[in-house]
């Protein structure tokens, strides 16, 4: 190479080092802000009610459940009065939203059009994450000291009452309450379900093969259960890594994205074999993760305020961008249907609390 066309080539690396705009675009870029007002405390689960566009989320801190409508970005209803909940969901062949809750252990359905209260289960203790299988409108919801209760809604409104519901881990269990008779509700003794070992965090559920994968972090375990038998198939662990609580299911890859907390590390297991196939080191304090299947992404939201974002080329995952958020906004969701991710950020005492929109980038 000669002296000038070297000297051309360090002038254009300085220039890119220099301005910014020569810089390639990071993965995730900072869309919106939507403000949730003046509520307080950790803001936990968050999920998209397709029907009219809009994101629920479960203000755990504020005893809340906010509902916001995202093609305005605008909050435009809050369900008050909950007791510290943590889970929600949606189920579209019912119009129905779920809300689950620690504090008195209820699963309450609300009608999404107008919000009012259709039916409550009581599961005695600690309602806490829950996934909707559209295929069979069933809704499974981890509680209490070990267990996924399995709601079977469409049971439930062939039945004709209005207000009850059906669960059931293979076989019918006893309906519950209706909407009113808490003393009823709290009378009611804890729900058997899927029995596991110990209190069950993120879990997802394989609809295709009827499975369910779920993290047993005090365990440091992976746990693969057979919906056909309820009982758990295999365990899977990661050697050196502890308190496992985000969990992704890869489908298309036959994948599950597990990540842990000590240390903070993504790892990639195999759905059949339970093998791993992958791991990456991630932001402290993970809460979510997400695979963005069309760009073979993957989303980590981190309570240290920010949000890593990983490659995935085979077995590789490689860090591509850690996107600043704001503090203690571990929790998140990505939406496929909107190509966005949504971010959970809690009031500080500088910044009120919002969701963040941030969108991919290509």
């Amino acid at each position: 190479m000669s002296f000038a066309r070297g000297a051309a080539v360090a002038l254009a690396i300085a220039l890119t080092a220099l301005c910014p705009g020569a810089r390639a675009a990071e993965p995730l870029a900072l869309e919106a802000k939507i403000p949730l007002g003046q509520i307080s405390g950790r803001i936990d689960r968050l999920v998209y009610e397709s029907k009219r566009g809009r994101l629920i989320a479960a203000e755990l801190g504020n005893n809340s459940v906010a509902i916001i409508d995202l093609d305005q970005g605008t909050l435009v209803h809050r369900i008050a009065g909950l007791n510290t909940p943590q889970g929600v969901a949606y189920l579209a062949a019912t119009d129905v939203i779920y809300v689950a809750s620690a504090g008195d252990g209820t699963v309450r359905r609300f009608k999404a059009g107008d919000f009012t209260e259709a039916a409550r289960t009581n599961l005695g203790d600690d309602a806490d994450r829950i996934r909707v299988d559209p295929a069979t409108s069933e809704v499974v919801v981890g509680y209490g000291a070990g267990g996924l209760a399995v709601l079977n809604e469409v049971a439930a409104q062939r039945g004709g009452a209005a207000g009850q519901s059906q669960s059931r881990t293979g076989g019918g269990f006893p309906s519950r309450s209706k909407p009113g008779t808490t003393a009823q509700a709290k009378r009611e003794r804890s729900m058997p379900g899927i029995g596991l070992p110990v209190h069950p965090e993120g879990f997802q559920l394989d609809t295709k093969r009827r499975r369910i994968f779920v993290n047993l972090p005090d365990l440091d375990e992976v746990g693969v259960i057979d919906r056909a038998s309820g009982k758990i198939a295999a365990s899977w662990r990661a050697p050196g890594l502890s308190a496992n609580f985000p969990m992704a299911f890869d489908e298309a890859g036959n994948r599950v994205l597990v990540v842990y907390r000590r240390p903070p590390w993504l790892v990639v297991f195999d759905a059949d074999g339970g093998s791993i196939v992958g791991a990456a080191d991630v932001c402290r304090d993970p809460d979510d993760v997400f695979v963005d299947a069309k760009r073979r992404r993957i989303y980590v939201t981190c309570g240290e305020g920010v949000v890593d974002v990983l490659q995935q080329d085979g077995s590789d995952y490689r860090l591509i961008g850690r996107i600043a958020s704001a503090p203690g906004a571990r929790t998140g969701l990505y939406v496929a249907e909107r190509d966005r991710l949504y971010a959970a950020a809690p009031a500080t005492e500088t910044a009120a609390a919002a969701i963040l929109v941030f969108k991919p980038v290509p």
